[in-house]
């Protein structure tokens, strides 16, 4: 699935992407400008069984190119690279996925998972249980395997402030991600409310021109 190479530091991330958004292109900023890592991968996840109304994985593919195209990601240094994940539908779950990216890349000397604290503070709706531990498949075990890198989110609790495993690193300082969630965007469109403010101009004429999520007006 990935191009195997020399790097020695590897950030493994991604999402659904549905649709990909303002503060998945700051999170994935902020990573690149660290300058700590060879290679940076952002895994689109494909159909899901456990997401069945995801839009088209193509159409999700094509806004995720264009803006991290637009943004200057792909092909920036250090290396990002964007991969359309299929898999995701017979079950490669986050933790089995990282334990592929360790065996593809024995040589290197970091890989971590990066993610935006809302999977990690605990929420009343989980039962104070995060929500690697609560939804994720296989979750307790991979916040056991593997090394994270939490990016604070607005409107989450700081991650600094909570009693995290030693295999949790909270980046600091905090970077400028924009607050938005494809959640809510999904039902800003569907219920007519404002909602282009959260993503580039590219991902909103796609979303527009196909009518997603329930965008009732007119293609851009």
């Amino acid at each position: 699935m990935f191009s195997t190479d020399a790097a020695k530091n590897i950030a493994l991330g991604g999402s659904a992407a549905d649709p990909v958004h303002l503060g998945h292109l700051g999170m994935l900023r902020a990573i690149v400008d660290l300058r700590r890592f060879d290679k940076i991968l952002w895994v689109l996840n494909g159909a899901s069984l456990e997401k069945p109304s995801l839009a088209p994985s193509n159409l999700r593919l094509r806004m995720a190119v264009q803006a991290f195209d637009e943004a200057g990601l792909l092909g920036s240094a250090p290396s990002v690279e964007l991969v359309l994940d299929e898999m995701s539908s017979v079950g490669l779950t986050a933790l089995r996925r990282y334990r592929q990216i360790r065996r593809e890349y024995p040589a290197a000397r970091e890989i971590r998972l990066y993610l935006g604290a809302d999977a990690v503070v605990p929420q009343e709706r989980y039962n104070g249980r995060c929500e690697i531990a609560a939804r994720w498949s296989e979750g307790e075990r991979l916040i056991q395997d593997a090394q994270f890198l939490i990016i604070p989110r607005q409107g989450y609790p700081d991650p600094r402030l909570l009693d995290l495993p030693q295999n949790f690193e909270v980046f600091d300082p905090v970077p400028p991600v924009p607050e938005a969630s494809s959640r809510v965007i999904r039902a800003c469109i569907a219920n007519g409310m404002p909602w282009e403010h959260w993503v580039p101009e590219c991902v909103a004429r796609v979303i527009k021109t196909h009518k997603l999520y329930g965008w009732k007006g007119g293609a851009s």
